[in-house]
């Protein structure tokens, strides 16, 4: 016998109150668990893991012989507050939202922790960021590292501030 009707999808909180999110139907909840099922299952997504993997053993290694990794947090500085997003970098276009930033989450696909450090201005006082990125596990040692290269630079009263208006 097949189930009919709707299939309620349920939030609960961390105190444990629960609150209804939404109603399905029951052919629609079904489709999409055969959806995800099948996308666990395909070449592709299992390809995906291994590179993600062997992306992973390869900053293992590096940490090996470094610390740190340093690099600039985003591919542009702060755009002005009135633009959603840069749609180019050095008047080279960009094909989506997402590749002005493609350096903040690429890092973040090792599985190592990461954070962003304010490190200057640029000319016209806007504050850019330097992203490091820490050996598996090493929070503790990334977060001092972090504190120490925020008070060497002297941003703490720098930023954050209120945005300049124009």
């Amino acid at each position: 016998m097949r189930p009919t009707g709707t299939v309620t999808l349920l939030f609960s909180d961390i105190e444990g109150s629960t609150r209804r999110l939404r109603s399905v139907g029951v052919q629609r909840y079904e489709n999409a668990l055969a959806q995800h099922r099948q996308f666990r299952t395909n070449r592709r997504w299992r390809g995906n893991a291994w590179l993600r993997g062997e992306l992973f053993m390869r900053v293992v290694a590096y940490f090996g012989h470094h610390d740190l990794l340093a690099c600039p947090t985003v591919a542009v500085p702060p755009y002005p507050v009135r633009e959603r997003y840069p749609t180019d970098i050095n008047g080279e276009a960009l094909s989506s939202y997402i590749d002005w930033m493609y350096l903040t989450f690429v890092q973040t696909l090792t599985g190592c922790p990461a954070t962003s450090v304010p490190i200057g201005l640029t000319r016209d006082g806007r504050p850019v960021g330097l992203q490091l990125l820490g050996r598996p596990r090493g929070e503790f040692e990334l977060l001092a590292a972090a504190q120490v290269l925020e008070q060497s630079a002297g941003m703490a009263s720098k930023v954050p501030r209120e945005p300049a208006q124009r």
